[in-house]
C-alpha cells in the first residue's frame, strides 16, 4: 500500500491516494482526525473548529469501488473516511483518490492571538 498526498503548500496538488497492493478482497478504510491546536501561551482552538473538505472518492486504477464521505465535514468527533475500498468477491489492485482537500480552522472572534499548532492523525490501512 503507497499513499501520497499534500496540502501543506499553497500551490500544486491536493489530490491524495492510496494504492491497494496487496488486492485483498475486504475493504478497507483511510481515516483522518484532528487535535486541538494549542498556541506557545496555551490558549485553544477547540479542535471542534477545524472542517475538512475533499471530493468524492474515485478509482484511478485498476478495478475497485470507492467511497467516502465527501463534502466540508467534522474531523474531531470521530475519525472521518477520507478513502474507502469497498469489499468484493474478487481481489483486485487499485489505486483510490480524492481531491480538492481543504482544512478550516475557524478561528473564534475573541481568540488571543499567537502560533497555534496541533496533531492530524491519518490512519492508513494495514494490509
Amino acid at each position: 500500500m503507497t499513499f501520497s498526498g499534500n496540502f501543506l503548500s499553497t500551490s500544486g496538488s491536493s489530490t491524495w491516494s492510496c494504492t491497494d497492493f496487496a488486492g485483498k478482497p475486504e475493504g478497507w478504510n483511510m481515516y483522518i482526525q484532528t487535535s486541538n491546536l494549542t498556541s506557545e501561551f496555551s490558549n485553544i482552538i477547540s479542535w471542534t473548529n477545524v472542517l475538512i473538505n475533499h471530493g468524492s472518492a474515485t478509482m484511478t486504477a485498476g478495478n475497485c469501488s470507492a467511497t467516502n464521505d465527501s463534502g466540508n465535514v467534522e474531523i474531531y468527533s470521530q475519525p472521518h473516511v477520507l478513502l474507502a475500498k469497498e469489499s468484493s468477491s474478487q481481489g483486485t489492485i487499485c489505486t483510490i483518490q480524492t481531491t480538492d482537500i481543504q482544512l478550516q480552522v475557524n478561528v473564534p472572534a475573541n481568540q488571543a492571538p499567537g502560533t497555534y499548532v496541533g496533531t492530524l492523525t491519518i490512519t492508513l490501512p494495514s494490509f
